[in-house]
């Protein structure tokens, strides 16, 4: 009869120590690296497909921003990194554009999308990042080849939003320098109308002005003048327009300013109101000063 050779469990309870320590070793590593690992970066632009920006854009009446980028281009990732995951630049062309990652794939597939193609092909690309800014059914655009920094591409974007709404656009406005608008608003005697922007801000001109009725509003009982706070002094070339600019002791940005003809005290609207609000702000001046309702 065979024998059965006996298996000792005498090393089992070690075993059962070390186990769990060797578990908890492992999970330490674990955080140990993941606590080195750069944090994964959130995309604070909301990208749409080529497909359905011209759609939103006529719809919106909004530009569309396009980003011709790669994932081998080091400045477009700069790009990335310092303007379209800036806060306050992300919160501008998310109110104010239809954004559009176009995304080149040439060097890792051979060969492009037919949609990606197309519109590198509409905007004569030339290199790695480019910016194009367009509208709906307009032939011009603004371009900007390659990375110019953080501060150039924020100005460019704010340039170029300016654009959108100006010549044929309805929302466009005579803006007049503080020191020619003075000498109409006392010609025509109509109060003048100051919009007043902080540039490092970055607000959402479109959000904050982009209605037909408040931009007729505008053309038709005001004079209108606009510039950046703080306001350089030597910009300014009349002492008349230095005293104005002192006495408003403009802090806060965004600001509506209604300055009466007659000297009388000036009315404010400050902070990050929107056009339902500024329209509301100058039809109550207007009835109060008239008893009218605003002229359109």
């Amino acid at each position: 009869m065979a024998q059965t050779k006996a298996v000792s469990t005498r090393h089992l309870p070690v075993a059962f120590k070390v186990l769990p320590i060797l578990g908890l070793l492992f999970l330490g590593a674990c955080f140990a690296v993941q606590a080195f690992l750069p944090p994964e970066k959130k995309d604070l632009v909301s990208w749409r497909e080529p497909k359905e920006a011209l759609d939103l854009a006529k719809k919106s009446g909004k530009p569309i921003l396009y980003d011709f980028t790669a994932e081998w281009c080091g400045p477009c990732h700069a790009l990335t990194d310092q303007v379209f995951n800036d806060k306050e630049t992300s919160k501008l062309i998310n109110q104010s554009f239809i954004p559009v990652r176009v995304l080149d794939r040439q060097r890792e597939e051979g060969a492009n999308p037919i949609e990606v193609e197309s519109l590198q092909k509409k905007y004569h690309l030339e290199g790695f990042p480019t910016i194009v800014i367009t509208k709906p059914d307009v032939i011009d655009v603004k371009k900007q080849v390659g990375y110019a920094g953080k501060d150039g591409t924020k100005k460019f974007i704010r340039e170029s939003l300016i654009w959108s709404y100006s010549g044929d656009n309805p929302y466009a406005v005579k803006w007049h320098t503080l020191d020619d608008a003075l000498t109409l608003s006392r010609q025509s005697k109509k109060p003048l109308l100051i919009l007043c922007w902080n540039e490092k801000g970055d607000y959402a001109r479109y959000e904050y002005l982009a209605d037909k009725e408040l931009m007729q509003l505008l053309k038709t009982n005001f004079v209108t003048t606009e510039f950046t706070a703080p306001t350089d002094q030597k910009s300014l070339k009349t002492d008349e327009a230095k005293q104005l600019i002192t006495s408003l002791e403009i802090k806060r940005t965004p600001a509506m300013i209604i300055v009466p003809v007659d000297g009388s005290m000036p009315h404010f609207q400050i902070g990050e109101s929107n056009k339902a609000d500024n329209k509301d702000f100058l039809e109550k001046y207007l009835r109060f000063t008239t008893g009218k309702k605003a002229i359109r």
